[in-house]
Formats: structure tokens, sequence, C-alpha cells
């Protein structure tokens, strides 16, 4: 431990010599870390990270499909059997978009309300910031109207006054008594249009006839949650036996029709996944050509620093300590570039959230974050990195020949023309890569 730590204050000390070799080498790995943490924290919230739902690893994904049309939207005729049919869900719920005209405030303005089944909000565990949600007295035909308002938009709209509580607002001309504010960090559906002023009850439209037909699949949306120790493949075979009951007693709207399943998680990541991945390689190969890059300087430190290893191999210094030495000062390199590339990831991130659409997350911030498992990635691609650009190098400082070192004429010998040779491969390398 005690020849580490030399190792370490020695390695400090010659990069401290060389400032303009270490600015350099410490700014290149900034930009292939950075990169690389960057897309990764983009990864990590589309498609690692747990969503903040209470058990969302159970969230099951409910859709139609015609055999002539595809995918289609839920008719929520059907939902409400495979709601109240099904064995396999603890809860499911349904939810549509809507984008009515408000009026009777100073403004008129249109905003964004998402319709949703009055179980959806307890199957999440999503509870009011101020007041109360809908609940299942409220969410049918002939119930008295009421909305929950977003956190943002009670803020915009009555400045997070509680006294919003029991207003009137006019939908359309409909009007909605204000029962409720959800949480600030409340977005559902996440990365998915989540853009949403306020909540109503979809049992509200039950009264309208054209709603609840069976042909008539208007843009709802359908969310489960499976029981406890219930595979997706058990519950596909009990929805597909009720929507096998639901053909036979309604042909005209359900002939041809199915019912397909798939877990939330990678259903919302199923539109980012592709761009996520290919962006994920790109920068891959940004680290692949930052660590040649590197690697070609260290290895032409290294040939300037030639007498001074076969001094150190004179003095008794083994060809394990000279690697080590090596080593030691490329990994003291990459953990400052680690420290800039997690700088210039956070300046990255902050961009990115700036560029993402709208329509992809509410706030982007509250997704691509820097947290304990893209600190663990940065920290395993610098370190990887760092013995993938140090290795030969050290292994070729290692071999050093003592006298022809302490010739004038070394760097024209055979271990000199061998350093040239790969020199010139990672030069080549670069370039292909780039």
């Amino acid at each position: 431990m005690n020849a580490l730590w030399q190792d370490i204050r020695f390695g400090i000390r010659m990069l401290l010599k060389s400032p303009g070799f270490t600015f350099i080498a410490i700014a290149i790995l900034a930009i292939g870390i950075g990169a690389n943490t960057t897309i990764f924290s983009a990864v990590n919230a589309f498609m690692l990270r747990p969503l903040p739902f209470d058990g969302s690893e159970r969230m099951v994904w409910l859709q139609e499909v015609n055999e002539a049309f595809g995918d289609m939207s839920v008719a929520y005729a059907n939902y409400q059997d495979w709601r109240d049919r099904n064995k396999s869900f603890e809860e499911m719920a349904c939810y549509r978009s809507s984008s009515p005209n408000v009026t009777g405030g100073e403004t008129p303005e249109r905003i964004y309300v998402r319709q949703a089944s009055a179980n959806l909000f307890p199957m999440l565990g999503a509870k009011p910031f101020v007041g109360r949600a809908f609940d299942k007295s409220d969410d049918k035909g002939d119930a008295a109207k009421t909305v929950v308002l977003s956190y943002g938009y009670w803020q915009k709209r009555f400045g997070g006054e509680e006294s919003a509580l029991g207003k009137t607002m006019l939908f359309d001309g409909d009007p909605f008594t204000i029962i409720g504010v959800m949480p600030p960090d409340f977005c559902f559906p996440p990365f998915l249009s989540s853009q949403c002023d306020a909540w109503t009850p979809i049992g509200l439209n039950e009264s309208q006839s054209w709603f609840m037909q069976r042909y008539n699949h208007t843009g709802i949306d359908s969310v489960g949650k499976l029981k406890s120790g219930v595979s997706l493949k058990k519950a596909q075979e009990d929805i597909d036996a009720v929507y096998a009951q639901l053909r036979e007693a309604y042909p005209d709207a359900n002939s041809g029709n199915s019912v397909t399943l798939s877990y939330y998680r990678e259903q919302i990541a199923n539109g980012v996944r592709p761009a996520m991945l290919v962006l994920m390689g790109a920068v891959a190969f940004v680290l692949l050509i930052v660590s040649a890059n590197i690697g070609n300087l260290l290895l032409a430190r290294s040939s300037a620093r030639t007498q001074e290893f076969a001094v150190r191999s004179a003095l008794g210094a083994g060809r394990m300590r000279i690697i080590r030495q090596v080593l030691c000062e490329g990994l003291i390199l990459v953990l400052f570039g680690g420290a800039a590339g997690l700088m210039a990831a956070m300046w990255g991130l902050d961009s990115l959230a700036r560029i993402v659409p709208v329509n992809t997350v509410t706030d982007p911030r509250q997704f691509f974050r820097i947290d304990g498992t893209v600190l663990l990635f940065s920290l395993i691609v610098s370190l990887g990195s760092g013995l993938l650009f140090s290795l030969i190098p050290a292994l070729q400082a290692s071999r050093v020949n003592m006298n022809e070192a302490m010739k004038d004429n070394s760097r024209s010998t055979s271990g000199g023309s061998k350093r040239k040779r790969f020199r010139e491969f990672l030069v080549v390398s670069d370039i292909t890569l780039a």
C-alpha cells in the first residue's frame, strides 16, 4: 500500500510537470466520458429506472388489436368487461385525453385534460397534494362534474391558493367543480404526451350513447396491475378468454378483434428505445476514439521517457513496478477526466432537457438526472477506458532495453520501431472508428 501511494504521488508530480499534455488528455477524456454519461442518463431514465408508481414492475398495458387495421384504442364497454371479469389483475384502469376550452376566468384558454377512471390514482399510489381525488361516486354518467388540477396549472391559474377548491371552471361551457390538486412530481403517463393540466372522471361520458358503443374506439388507453405472482402469459390467457366471450356476445363490434398485453415499462419505452440504443452505440465509439487518442499520447510520452524507465530499471525497479507506475498515471488522468466528464454531463443533461419536445415529458429534468446508477456507470466507464488506453503504453515501458535506451539513437531501435508501428495503428483505428 505504501508503494502504491508513492506511485500515486509520483504520477501526480509527473502529470503536473507536463501541464499541456495533462490538460489535453483530461479535456479529451471529458468529452468521451461526458458524452457516454449523458446518453446513459437518458437510457437509464427511459429504459432502466423503475417507474415512480407503486408496483410498477407489475403494471401491464392492454390494447385492442384488429386483424385488418392493427392496433386500436380500447372500447370503453369492453374495458368495463375486462375489469369486471378478469381473475389476473389486482386493479385495472383507463384514461383518454381531451383539450377543452376553459372560460369563466379573465382569459379563455385551451388546456390539456386527461379523463381517467376513478381507480387510476389509487392503483398508482398517487394522492392529491391538497383536496381529494374523484372516487367511484364521481365516475359515472349522472354524477356531478368534478375536476382535479395538476400542480403546475393550479399555480399558473390560481397562484397556488387553496381557496381554488370548490370553485367552478367551465370546460366547453360545462361547469366542473375543483375538488383537488395533484402533487408537483406526479406525471402520468410518463414520457408519453404527458402535458396535462387537469383530470376529470372518464365515467361522466357514460351518459352519452356514442361513448358506450363497442365499435366506437375513442382514444382510450388501459393499464392494469397484475396480482402478485401472476405472470404476463397467465394474464394474457385470462383476458383472451374474456375477449372470446365478448366476440361471441357482440360479434358485430368485436369480430376480428383481440387484445394484447405487454409490460407497461416496455410499452412506453418502445418509442425511444431504437434511438437510445443507436446513440449509446455512437457514444461508445466516441469513447473508443478517445481511448485510442489518449493511448497514442501516452505511447509518445513513454517514448520520451525511455531513459527514465531505463534508469529506474537499473536502480532495481522490476517490470511490474514500471507497469504499475504507468497504469497509475493513466488512472489518475482518467479520474480527473471522469470528474470533468461528470461536469460536462451535467451541462449536457441540461441541454438535452431543453431540446426534448414538450410532449415527451412534463419536465425532462426530473427524468434526466445523475443518480447512483449513472455515477456507477461513469466510474466503470472511466476505469475501463483508463485500463484500455494505459495497458499497452505500460507494457511497452516495461520492456525497455537499458543498453539501447542510453544511446542517443535509441529511437531508431527495434523497440522504437514497434512503438511507432503501434502508434500508426492507433491513428488508423481513430480514422476507422470515426
